[in-house]
């Protein structure tokens, strides 16, 4: 699906860019012709159906390259971050070929991990693929692969425990950015810009698959650096950009006597994590420009709601390609603008695969696909999530949910960021913490008083500690977890 997705394009637009690079870019007509010429020298190696790509590269035209390439053998892809640590997941492979530099390369084979196949890569010189026997690209057949067939591998964001590794199948891969793709309205004239690593699995949907299923180009960065983002956004004219809140909170950040030239940019699309109001608010008013929103998640896949109008905060809306309910506590629709679980209804899904496969979600109970958040719909049917459903806060016969709280903490003008946790989880006098990172002088006490005056009392914390950072994963997400009860003894500054 995905090779014949390629062929189509490069049929149809043979001189248009595809892939622009920071050292190269390729047209569709380049990119099919390097695909095919790797595909034959992965069979050349007796690779297909049931083995493994890891792919330690940046993003860049090569990573298009090999992705493609694998997909056309059914070769299933790992991509894997080329600085950080070997993730103890792939080491379960018996065998794998692999991408990268050679320090990369390296590092996998100190982990122990069998290699049968090297691939060394370079920013200087691209992909060094072995060139002793004849490839002529007019002779490639694609391998005949079920639509099960596992071609994408992607590490979970890491933000409530270990990242685990998950494939995606060939159909639901093409499934996912085309319905994507149709919900966001990208179109073959769009010119998108990749700002993060193809790690990120809603990162491969949107800047990987989505834009050859269209036939429109992409703009990738091998590492985001702010202004080497706003002069690709210039330089190319970049209409549409997917990317996670932290690009768009580093991007409104930019100094107030730099005057970027945005006029290109007709859609952005928060995507991968809730985008908090704060950093919202900052970029509209640095840029005029709306941040739309989108939700999903791996777990709930392929379901998925966008708000393409870019309201403050919501996240999706009631009607569209996956219909959305809330759900009170007995699974019933709740009451206008009630909080409740956040479902999608299975049985108003209009296209029948896609239904087929919903239902055999181990998330489903009777027509619904519970997603484990919860939400609220406001009068025009837009959603909003307010929380986690088992991260509320238990205080006395209360229940407070972090994300509320939260949100009241980003409102302060001098808070940069806060994650709000359980203070004496499970005893009877639980109470609200928070860790909150300052944007100038603020004390606990001044912040204290802002929540009083926003909140209930038993939802205000009890316990503040400044950090100068919270850790995030390579994705931008807070990485929950690691901040339980226990972490937080001492550093409390007032």
């Amino acid at each position: 699906m995905l090779y014949r997705m390629l062929l189509k394009q490069a049929r149809k637009y043979p001189r248009k860019l595809a892939v622009i690079g920071e050292r190269r870019a390729l047209t569709y007509r380049d990119l099919l012709r390097e695909v095919e010429e790797t595909a034959l020298i992965f069979r050349s190696g007796s690779l297909g159906p049931g083995d493994h790509l890891i792919l330690g590269l940046p993003s860049c035209p090569e990573f298009f390259v090999l992705f493609y390439a694998a997909a056309a053998l059914g070769i299933a892809v790992i991509p894997v971050s080329p600085s950080g640590n070997v993730p103890e997941k792939i080491l379960f492979l018996e065998r794998a070929t692999a991408a990268g530099e050679k320090t990369f390369l390296g590092k996998l084979r100190r982990s122990g991990l069998k290699i049968g196949h090297e691939i060394p890569w370079s920013p200087a010189s691209g992909l060094s693929l072995p060139r002793g026997f004849q490839t002529n690209p007019a002779r490639f057949i694609r391998s005949r692969i079920t639509r099960d067939q596992p071609i994408l591998g992607s590490f979970t964001s890491g933000s409530t425990g270990e990242p685990a590794l998950l494939f995606r199948t060939v159909e639901v891969l093409f499934k996912r950015a085309a319905l994507g793709a149709a919900a966001w309205g990208v179109r073959s004239p769009d010119i998108l810009l990749s700002t993060g690593p193809f790690t990120s699995g809603v990162n491969a949907v949107y800047n990987l698959v989505a834009p050859v299923l269209v036939g429109c180009s992409v703009v990738v960065l091998e590492k985001f650096e702010r202004r080497r983002a706003v002069e690709a956004i210039a330089r190319h004219r970049v209409t549409r950009i997917f990317a996670v809140p932290l690009i768009f909170d580093v991007l409104a950040r930019l100094p107030r006597t730099y005057r970027p030239d945005f006029s290109s940019l007709k859609n952005l699309s928060s995507v991968g994590a809730h985008l908090p109001p704060p950093i919202y608010a900052a970029f509209y008013k640095k840029f005029g420009l709306r941040i739309g929103q989108g939700y999903g998640g791996t777990d709930f896949a392929l379901a998925f709601t966008v708000n393409r109008r870019g309201l403050p905060d919501s996240v999706g809306h009631r009607d569209g390609i996956f219909p959305v309910r809330i759900l009170d506590e007995r699974d019933k629709p709740a009451r206008a603008g009630a909080i409740g679980e956040i479902a999608f209804d299975i049985l108003k899904v209009k296209d029948r695969s896609v239904r087929t496969a919903l239902l055999t979600n181990s998330k489903r109970r009777g027509r619904y696909l519970f997603t484990g958040d919860l939400g609220r719909f406001d009068r025009g049917g837009n959603l909003y999530v307010v929380g986690r459903k088992s991260a509320m806060i238990k205080v006395g016969a209360n229940r407070v949910i972090p994300a509320e709280v939260e949100n009241v903490l980003r409102s302060h003008p001098r808070v940069r960021e806060a994650l709000v946790m359980p203070i004496r989880p499970g005893r009877t006098d639980e109470a609200v913490g928070a860790l909150v990172v300052r944007d100038g002088r603020l004390t606990a006490a001044e912040l204290l008083r802002h929540c009083a005056e926003r909140l209930d009392s038993y939802k205000c914390p009890r316990e503040i500690v400044f950090r100068k950072n919270l850790a995030r994963s390579r994705h931008g997400k807070i990485r929950r977890y690691l901040y339980d009860t226990r972490e937080r003894a001492g550093n409390r500054k007032q």
